[in-house]
């Protein structure tokens, strides 16, 4: 994922290892096969858990010696390939669950029914009525909150301006960002972002 997906980790009493690394220091066949299950869903016993933690927490005492922390993760890489290899994986994703993660990833871009609809092989009638029933929401309504939450979360999280951040999800009319935005979040985005840092210092 880019460092700007919406994402988040909701798993309790667990160790986070967030590796950020070139993609031409690996194997490209590992790469290739991991990147083509998504998600990966592996279940380590304890034997590959110690594995793991081993490697990585050797991995982060490391980063000053290339040669070495490469070999590492070509190790920590290898191993998820080779477990990977004959790990059950969960069912394929429904239409509806592959549009909504095209659309997670793509929400910031030009998007119309349509072109949803063909990503995942049905036809634009059968898709707007499907989508609504599965989603609780029709195709519009839910792109148009997704990037208003996107909106907020940049609003309290970073230093763009607002500008920039109408631009960054996906809206072309300024002013119109401003109206609706009100309508969404109950007020306009400076006072969203003053209100919400208010807050955080209390």
């Amino acid at each position: 994922m880019t460092p700007m997906n919406m994402h988040c980790v909701d798993v309790k009493n667990a160790e986070l290892y967030n590796i950020m690394f070139s993609g031409d220091i690996c194997d490209s066949a590992f790469l290739s096969h991991l990147a083509s299950k998504a998600p990966i869903i592996l279940t380590a016993d304890e034997t590959l858990h110690k594995y793991f933690c081993v490697l990585l927490d050797e991995l982060s005492r490391s980063c000053d010696d290339l040669t070495y922390s490469c070999a590492l993760l070509h190790a920590v890489i290898a191993r998820l390939y080779h477990d990977t290899q004959n790990e059950k994986q969960p069912e394929p994703l429904s239409p509806i669950s592959q549009a909504e993660l095209y659309i997670l990833n793509n929400f910031k871009n030009p998007l119309s029914l349509k072109n949803v609809a063909d990503r995942v092989c049905l036809s634009p009638t059968y898709f707007s009525r499907l989508f609504p029933a599965k989603t609780g929401e029709n195709f519009k309504t839910y792109i148009t909150r997704m990037r208003f939450e996107y909106a907020k979360k940049l609003l309290a999280h970073s230093d763009m301006t607002v500008m920039q951040i109408c631009s960054e999800c996906g809206f072309n009319d300024y002013p119109n960002f401003i109206r609706r935005f009100k309508q969404h979040a109950g007020t306009y985005p400076m006072e969203y972002r003053q209100k919400f840092r208010s807050l955080s210092y209390h």
